[in-house]
């Protein structure tokens, strides 16, 4: 997924919940999502031969590629559970909700 500007790589994590690992570009929010390098792999921005090289890689091994897609299915899981955000959401709300004017959280 070498995008040049992405703010959440819904894309990425979509194939990290499917097995897959994700090369992408530094300087984005994906080496972070896909959890490079140890899932992932990030190379550097528009270096053309760097993300040729990335997906040569996993394609000539297999055993890496395989052992990075699981990790990634992992964290894809314990990480972007649709529970999880959903629960995570709530509480921000709620915490909102519960804050003065002046900044302070009132006891729920």
């Amino acid at each position: 997924m070498p995008s040049k500007a992405e703010a959440f790589g819904l894309m990425a994590i979509e194939a990290m919940a499917c097995g897959r690992a994700v090369v992408s570009y530094d300087g984005t929010s994906l080496p972070g999502i896909t959890f490079a390098p140890d899932a992932g792999i990030s190379v550097p921005m528009g270096d053309i031969g760097a993300l040729a090289n990335a997906i040569t890689h996993m394609l000539k091994d297999a055993e890496d590629c395989e052992a990075r897609g699981r990790l990634s299915r992992k964290m894809a899981k314990t990480h972007y559970d649709i529970k999880r955000q959903a629960r995570e959401t709530s509480e921000v709300y709620h915490r909102l909700a519960n804050t003065t004017s002046s900044g302070r959280t009132e006891p729920a």
